[in-house]
């Protein structure tokens, strides 16, 4: 019986140094939720970190163009008020140039200019005592 005994003790001993062993090859659930969460968080990490150099980046770009864009802005209301000062200065050379080549709207306009009339108009005016003389200009373009 001593023997059985000292083999079972033995036995129970082996046994025991296996499922240790076993334990100690397989990792248990709560090793491998922790790899697979410090992944995650690694995953997270660098994703926050490339964001974050993309934004930086991003910001560094906008605050480089917006000085350039308020000055191109700038550029171009002078722009925009050159052009309409240049239309209206088109606009009465036109009228001027119609009336050179129009030979009743040129003698016309060269009357006007003299102060006199056409023989087939009659000149009406209405004076108020209270009022300043009027002077005829030229064609208002200047």
């Amino acid at each position: 019986m001593r023997k059985s005994r000292a083999s079972k003790s033995i036995n129970t001993f082996d046994n025991s140094q296996k499922k240790i062993n076993n334990q100690a090859k397989k990792p248990s659930v709560s090793r491998i939720s922790l790899k697979t969460n410090r992944s995650k968080s690694y995953e997270a990490l660098a994703t926050v970190l490339v964001n974050t150099i993309l934004s930086t980046a991003a910001i560094a770009g906008l605050v480089r163009l917006i000085p350039d864009q308020a000055v191109q802005v700038s550029k171009l209301q002078d722009l925009n008020r050159e052009v309409v000062a240049r239309e209206k200065t088109v606009d009465c050379l036109r009228d001027e140039f119609s009336q050179s080549f129009d030979l009743g709207a040129s003698q016309a306009a060269s009357l006007r200019e003299k102060g006199l009339i056409s023989a087939t108009q009659r000149p009406i005016r209405f004076s108020d005592v209270n009022s300043p003389k009027l002077s005829s200009t030229k064609l208002g373009c200047n």
